[in-house]
Protein backbone atom coordinates (compact mmCIF):
# COMPACT_ATOMS: atom_id res chain seq x y z
CA UNK A 1 0.00 0.00 0.00
CA UNK A 2 1.67 3.76 -0.90
CA UNK A 3 2.08 6.43 1.66
CA UNK A 4 -0.51 8.17 -0.19
CA UNK A 5 -2.85 5.32 0.41
CA UNK A 6 -2.14 4.76 3.64
CA UNK A 7 -2.72 8.37 4.63
CA UNK A 8 -5.83 8.06 3.10
CA UNK A 9 -7.36 5.29 4.96
CA UNK A 10 -6.05 7.01 8.38
CA UNK A 11 -7.91 10.01 7.61
CA UNK A 12 -11.12 8.08 6.58
CA UNK A 13 -10.72 5.80 9.64
CA UNK A 14 -10.12 9.14 11.71
CA UNK A 15 -13.28 10.58 10.54
CA UNK A 16 -15.33 7.21 11.59
CA UNK A 17 -13.53 7.57 14.92
CA UNK A 18 -15.13 11.39 15.48
CA UNK A 19 -18.12 10.14 14.02
CA UNK A 20 -19.37 7.54 16.47
CA UNK A 21 -17.99 9.88 19.66
CA UNK A 22 -20.04 12.20 17.95
CA UNK A 23 -22.91 10.09 17.81
CA UNK A 24 -26.03 10.34 20.42
CA UNK A 25 -26.21 6.76 21.34
CA UNK A 26 -22.28 6.60 22.11
CA UNK A 27 -22.56 9.79 23.83
CA UNK A 28 -25.45 7.87 25.97
CA UNK A 29 -23.62 4.92 26.15
CA UNK A 30 -20.72 7.06 27.93
CA UNK A 31 -22.99 8.60 30.40
CA UNK A 32 -24.48 5.28 30.94
CA UNK A 33 -21.36 3.72 31.84
CA UNK A 34 -20.45 6.83 33.87
CA UNK A 35 -23.57 6.24 36.06
CA UNK A 36 -22.99 2.72 36.49
CA UNK A 37 -19.29 3.76 37.74
CA UNK A 38 -20.82 6.16 39.97
CA UNK A 39 -23.03 3.80 41.81
CA UNK A 40 -20.41 0.43 41.73
CA UNK A 41 -17.05 2.22 41.84
CA UNK A 42 -17.74 5.23 44.13
CA UNK A 43 -20.89 4.95 45.87
CA UNK A 44 -21.31 1.09 46.75
CA UNK A 45 -17.72 1.02 48.26
CA UNK A 46 -17.70 4.69 50.18
CA UNK A 47 -21.23 3.06 51.34
CA UNK A 48 -19.81 0.08 52.86
CA UNK A 49 -16.71 1.66 54.39
CA UNK A 50 -18.80 3.67 56.69
CA UNK A 51 -21.17 1.00 57.54
CA UNK A 52 -18.79 -1.10 58.26
CA UNK A 53 -17.14 1.46 60.81
CA UNK A 54 -20.52 2.06 61.82
CA UNK A 55 -21.65 -1.71 62.70
CA UNK A 56 -18.22 -2.15 64.39
CA UNK A 57 -19.02 0.18 67.26
CA UNK A 58 -22.63 -1.18 67.23
CA UNK A 59 -21.12 -5.14 67.74
CA UNK A 60 -17.59 -4.78 69.23
CA UNK A 61 -17.46 -4.41 72.68
CA UNK A 62 -13.57 -3.71 73.14
CA UNK A 63 -14.34 -0.50 70.75
CA UNK A 64 -17.71 0.61 72.24
CA UNK A 65 -15.74 1.02 75.26
CA UNK A 66 -12.89 2.59 73.68
CA UNK A 67 -15.77 5.13 72.35
CA UNK A 68 -16.65 6.34 75.88
CA UNK A 69 -13.35 5.55 78.30
CA UNK A 70 -12.04 8.94 79.71
CA UNK A 71 -9.35 7.31 81.91
CA UNK A 72 -7.07 7.03 79.04
CA UNK A 73 -6.06 9.36 76.06
CA UNK A 74 -8.73 8.70 73.76
CA UNK A 75 -6.20 7.84 70.87
CA UNK A 76 -8.92 4.74 69.59
CA UNK A 77 -12.31 7.39 70.00
CA UNK A 78 -10.01 9.89 68.26
CA UNK A 79 -8.57 7.73 65.13
CA UNK A 80 -11.85 6.05 64.74
CA UNK A 81 -14.08 9.49 64.85
CA UNK A 82 -11.34 10.75 62.13
CA UNK A 83 -12.37 7.74 59.97
CA UNK A 84 -16.12 7.98 60.19
CA UNK A 85 -16.14 11.36 59.52
CA UNK A 86 -13.68 10.63 56.35
CA UNK A 87 -15.81 8.34 55.12
CA UNK A 88 -19.02 9.85 56.03
CA UNK A 89 -18.14 12.95 53.84
CA UNK A 90 -17.33 10.55 50.83
CA UNK A 91 -20.59 8.74 51.50
CA UNK A 92 -22.30 11.92 51.12
CA UNK A 93 -20.48 13.44 48.02
CA UNK A 94 -20.67 10.03 46.21
CA UNK A 95 -24.65 9.86 46.65
CA UNK A 96 -25.07 13.62 45.51
CA UNK A 97 -22.99 12.88 42.37
CA UNK A 98 -24.77 9.86 42.02
CA UNK A 99 -28.40 11.65 42.68
CA UNK A 100 -27.44 14.51 40.36
CA UNK A 101 -26.51 12.16 37.29
CA UNK A 102 -29.66 10.51 37.40
CA UNK A 103 -31.98 13.63 36.23
CA UNK A 104 -29.45 14.29 33.45
CA UNK A 105 -29.47 11.13 31.61
CA UNK A 106 -33.08 11.29 32.10
CA UNK A 107 -33.96 15.03 30.25
CA UNK A 108 -33.79 14.23 26.68
CA UNK A 109 -36.41 11.14 27.06
CA UNK A 110 -39.98 10.41 27.52
CA UNK A 111 -42.76 8.07 27.46
CA UNK A 112 -43.57 5.29 30.10
CA UNK A 113 -39.70 5.36 31.53
CA UNK A 114 -39.59 8.87 32.44
CA UNK A 115 -43.23 8.75 34.08
CA UNK A 116 -41.74 5.54 36.26
CA UNK A 117 -39.03 7.57 37.07
CA UNK A 118 -40.77 10.71 38.23
CA UNK A 119 -43.22 8.45 39.96
CA UNK A 120 -40.29 6.77 41.91
CA UNK A 121 -39.05 10.57 42.47
CA UNK A 122 -41.31 11.47 44.16
CA UNK A 123 -41.60 8.38 46.39
CA UNK A 124 -37.60 9.01 47.33
CA UNK A 125 -38.02 12.57 48.02
CA UNK A 126 -40.77 11.71 50.42
CA UNK A 127 -38.84 10.40 52.84
CA UNK A 128 -36.91 12.96 55.19
CA UNK A 129 -33.53 11.11 55.37
CA UNK A 130 -33.57 12.19 51.98
CA UNK A 131 -33.34 15.26 52.05
CA UNK A 132 -31.49 15.64 55.83
CA UNK A 133 -28.92 14.06 53.89
CA UNK A 134 -28.63 16.19 50.93
CA UNK A 135 -28.13 19.27 53.64
CA UNK A 136 -25.79 17.16 55.87
CA UNK A 137 -23.64 16.92 52.43
CA UNK A 138 -23.57 20.89 52.05
CA UNK A 139 -23.18 21.39 55.82
CA UNK A 140 -20.07 19.38 55.41
CA UNK A 141 -18.98 20.52 52.83
CA UNK A 142 -19.76 24.35 53.19
CA UNK A 143 -19.75 24.62 56.79
CA UNK A 144 -17.64 22.52 58.85
CA UNK A 145 -17.67 18.95 59.57
CA UNK A 146 -20.43 17.60 61.76
CA UNK A 147 -19.27 16.31 65.60
CA UNK A 148 -19.45 12.59 66.48
CA UNK A 149 -21.13 11.65 69.61
CA UNK A 150 -21.58 7.99 71.11
CA UNK A 151 -24.29 6.16 72.76
CA UNK A 152 -23.53 3.08 74.96
CA UNK A 153 -26.09 1.39 77.41
CA UNK A 154 -26.25 -2.27 79.04
CA UNK A 155 -29.31 -4.02 79.39
CA UNK A 156 -29.66 -7.03 81.83
CA UNK A 157 -26.25 -5.87 83.17
CA UNK A 158 -24.53 -9.19 85.01
CA UNK A 159 -27.05 -11.62 83.84
CA UNK A 160 -26.32 -14.19 80.99
CA UNK A 161 -29.02 -11.72 78.87
CA UNK A 162 -26.61 -9.13 78.93
CA UNK A 163 -27.26 -6.81 76.26
CA UNK A 164 -24.74 -3.97 74.73
CA UNK A 165 -26.21 -1.22 73.13
CA UNK A 166 -23.84 1.17 71.04
CA UNK A 167 -24.39 3.81 68.84
CA UNK A 168 -22.44 6.67 66.72
CA UNK A 169 -24.43 9.41 67.00
CA UNK A 170 -24.82 13.28 65.47
CA UNK A 171 -25.11 15.93 67.73
CA UNK A 172 -28.72 17.34 66.93
CA UNK A 173 -28.10 20.80 68.69
CA UNK A 174 -24.88 22.00 66.93
CA UNK A 175 -26.44 20.87 63.72
CA UNK A 176 -29.89 23.47 64.25
CA UNK A 177 -27.27 26.31 64.48
CA UNK A 178 -26.70 26.74 60.66
CA UNK A 179 -29.42 28.36 58.99
CA UNK A 180 -29.44 26.74 55.75
CA UNK A 181 -31.37 23.77 56.65
CA UNK A 182 -34.26 23.55 54.20
CA UNK A 183 -37.47 22.82 56.28
CA UNK A 184 -37.93 19.55 55.11
CA UNK A 185 -34.21 18.28 56.50
CA UNK A 186 -34.84 20.90 59.32
CA UNK A 187 -38.13 18.78 60.30
CA UNK A 188 -36.22 15.58 59.82
CA UNK A 189 -33.29 16.65 62.01
CA UNK A 190 -35.61 18.09 64.89
CA UNK A 191 -37.62 14.35 64.96
CA UNK A 192 -34.60 12.91 66.10
CA UNK A 193 -34.06 14.33 69.30
CA UNK A 194 -31.11 15.89 71.09
CA UNK A 195 -29.21 13.36 68.97
CA UNK A 196 -29.70 11.11 65.96
CA UNK A 197 -28.10 8.00 65.14
CA UNK A 198 -26.06 7.70 62.20
CA UNK A 199 -26.55 4.04 61.43
CA UNK A 200 -29.83 3.82 60.84
CA UNK A 201 -29.68 6.78 59.13
CA UNK A 202 -27.35 5.96 56.42
CA UNK A 203 -29.14 2.68 55.72
CA UNK A 204 -32.52 3.81 55.02
CA UNK A 205 -30.98 6.40 52.89
CA UNK A 206 -28.28 4.40 51.08
CA UNK A 207 -31.34 1.81 50.52
CA UNK A 208 -33.78 4.87 49.13
CA UNK A 209 -30.67 5.67 47.13
CA UNK A 210 -30.26 2.79 45.14
CA UNK A 211 -32.99 0.86 44.64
Amino acid sequence: MSMSAERNLSEELAAADRQIAEHPGFREYLELTALKRSLMAVFMPNLRELLRLLEAAATDTELAFELVQNVREPTVRDRFHDQVTQRLHNYLASTQSLVDLVPRLMRNHEGPIVDAFDRRKQNFLQHGEVPFMKDLRNYTLHDTLPFLGHRLSMKGANTPDAKMESEVELNAGDLLRWDRWTTPARTFLEAQGERGVLRPIVKKHSKLVST
